[in-house]
């Protein structure tokens, strides 16, 4: 069984996409600028929260996750590019320009309805392109600097809903770099 030492280099020199741990108490993403790292509350949440699951999408440099708890039903929408903000670590997944956005999803029933919206602005339908994928254009190039939110909203066949918003990033093509951040950031806890 290989050191610590052995597990820095491994980490240090080999693209990895993100590192999981399961069985916590808590969940958290965080982001050092380079890797994901991502607690999924498995177990329940001493502090309050039920236990649950993460569902995790990866397809080539396509990346997105979500939390279910045990007591979640409906359909899972999950925003899988752009990447969420928490989730970049290099500029390729900063938005610069024109793009599209893409989800993915999983429902017992037909969807029925499937809109998304820019920060507050007005529902779009969006388009089917596969089973359970859809797509909607992102004008990356009349975006403000900034961060945006995107919101899915998905409705099936049973009027069981799945809502989903995540923070993105735009930016002119000369200015492309993630920076570290968390979610939900923990400011105090009563047992560590």
């Amino acid at each position: 069984m290989p050191g610590m030492a052995a597990w820095r280099e491994i980490v240090q020199t080999r693209p990895i996409t993100a590192l999981f741990a399961g069985h916590t108490h808590y969940g958290q993403i965080a982001n050092d600028g380079r890797h994901v790292y991502v607690a999924t509350r498995s177990i329940g949440d001493p502090e309050g929260g039920p236990a649950g699951y993460a569902v995790v999408y990866l397809e080539g440099d396509d990346f997105a996750l979500t939390y279910r708890s045990m007591e979640d039903r409906g359909p899972v929408a999950l925003i899988t590019h752009p990447r969420r903000l928490v989730l970049a670590t290099n500029a390729a997944h900063i938005v610069t320009g024109p793009v599209e956005g893409c989800v993915r999803g999983w429902s017992a029933a037909p969807i029925t309805a499937a809109k998304v919206r820019i920060n507050d602005g007005p529902w779009a339908e969006m388009r089917a392109t596969g089973d359970m994928t859809w797509s909607f254009p992102i004008p990356g190039d009349t975006l403000a600097k900034a961060e945006h939110t995107l919101e899915v909203s998905w409705t099936d066949a049973n009027k069981a809903r799945a809502r989903i918003a995540s923070l993105f990033c735009a930016t002119a093509p000369d200015v492309t770099n993630p920076y570290p951040l968390c979610e939900p950031v923990v400011r105090e806890t009563k047992f560590c």
